[in-house]
């Protein structure tokens, strides 16, 4: 069947079936249109689908989605992902051919392969179809590159149940290339899955990384490599308390650490750049004593702003102790605890001064002084309670020093010397 007119919707009640299995859904331009707009509802399938001309994929909600169970042909056009992803393979063994070097991509739909014919995936079928640029590719299932030329991903890469096999026949040269000159791409990570064989390659000089799914797992070269500039943002959230191992790497720009615990150990060294974030909830941490023989690894920060964050009252999450990420910078600079929606409970364990602007919101939060602990700026505090550790039989009481004028909430067991 071709369609070649200016639009198309397929309502939720429609479906498109193959005779024999073997009929094609082509979508092409008959003259004088220039431009075919297909419209889907929220999910919608066919067999084999080829692309012939320009077309926009568009859905009736963000995230619809449609996909060619068997086979995904495009020989020519631009292929705009308007508010809808396409979809290869439905956990079947499918295929897709990108034949010519004027079928292209444009637009922040996904691409997602979801094929078990892990040899399936042809984005060059020939030298003269060129490299293949997208915005956006997820994998739900295993590929290895079959052509021996450049796939770039301008945005989003994310391996959401597949691994990436970045080499043809085995071979030492990867061909998948991240982001552009303008663009700093999202490697989105769902652990254990991976980049196999040869390294991710940027054309922007820097990546975000976000890394979710289960535990324990390593970081690996293939999916971060070494070079110091490269990592902007990282965030953290593997499932429960479970470990994801850093080797030795530089963060340049913010830490989340949401879920699990990002560890390493002697003589590895992770760096966070100089006023980055990092923000902490209870169950995200950071631990450089991986073997637990307090040999321990490293951990260089010149100056970092801190943010604790909990759980929506009046339940009040125990972030807890603070960290190595309270304890090793050069400089603590901001320190942030609690949402305007969300309380949160800190306990500073660590001596050592805040340089710069303490901020607590929820009247619900509290701060625990529990080592002495100094704030050099002038503060503003309205709401909270900020509790200091009384003596203890011969253990004198710990101090909040306040080098500047200063407005605070609730203190409990008051211990306070003022300087200014």
């Amino acid at each position: 069947m071709i369609l070649g007119g200016n639009n198309v919707t397929v309502s939720s009640k429609s479906s498109f079936t193959a005779s024999g299995g073997t009929g094609i859904l082509d979508l092409t331009n008959t003259a004088p249109n220039t431009l075919l707009t297909f419209t889907i509802p929220a999910s919608s399938s066919v067999a084999n689908l080829q692309l012939d001309g320009n077309v926009t994929l568009a859905g009736g909600i963000t995230g619809s989605t449609l996909t060619a169970t068997t086979s995904l042909v495009h020989n020519s056009g631009l292929l705009t992902f308007g508010s809808a992803n396409l979809q290869i393979g439905n956990a079947t063994a499918a295929t897709f051919s990108r034949t010519g070097a004027t079928a292209t991509y444009s637009g922040d739909g996904y691409l997602i392969w979801n094929s078990t014919n892990a040899a399936g995936f042809s984005h060059s079928t020939a030298a003269a179809a060129g490299a293949m640029t997208i915005n956006n590719l997820q994998l739900k299932t295993n590929f290895t590159l079959q052509n021996a030329r450049a796939l770039n991903v301008i945005k989003n890469l994310y391996l959401n149940g597949g691994s990436l096999t970045n080499s043809v026949l085995g071979g030492t040269t990867g061909y998948v290339f991240m982001g552009d000159a303008t663009n700093v791409p999202m490697i989105q990570v769902v652990e254990p899955n991976d980049v196999i064989t040869n390294a991710l390659q940027f054309n922007n000089a820097n990546a975000d990384y976000t890394f979710t799914g289960v535990g324990p797992n390593t970081i690996t070269a293939t999916v971060w490599p070494a070079t110091a500039t490269l990592a902007r943002n990282v965030i953290v959230n593997i499932t429960g308390a479970a470990v994801l191992n850093i080797p030795a790497r530089t963060i340049n720009g913010d830490l989340t650490l949401t879920s699990g615990v990002l560890t390493w150990d002697s003589p590895t060294v992770v760096t966070i750049g100089s006023g980055s974030t990092i923000t902490r909830t209870a169950a995200g941490s950071l631990n450089y004593d991986a073997n637990g023989n307090l040999t321990t690894g490293t951990l260089t920060a010149p100056n970092v702003n801190l943010v604790y964050t909990g759980n929506t009252p009046p339940v009040v999450s125990p972030v807890g102790d603070t960290g190595i990420e309270y304890s090793e910078p050069v400089i603590v600079t901001n320190f942030t605890m609690g949402t305007t929606a969300a309380a949160s409970q800190v306990n500073l364990t660590s001596a050592r001064t805040i340089a710069g602007v303490v901020t607590i919101n929820n009247a619900a939060s509290i701060l625990n002084v529990n080592e002495n602990t100094t704030f050099s700026a002038a503060q503003t505090l309205a709401v909270g309670t900020i509790n200091i550790l009384p003596a203890v039989g011969i253990v004198p009481a710990k101090t909040l020093t306040l080098g500047a004028a200063a407005t605070l909430p609730t203190v409990q067991e008051m211990f306070l010397l003022i300087s200014h």
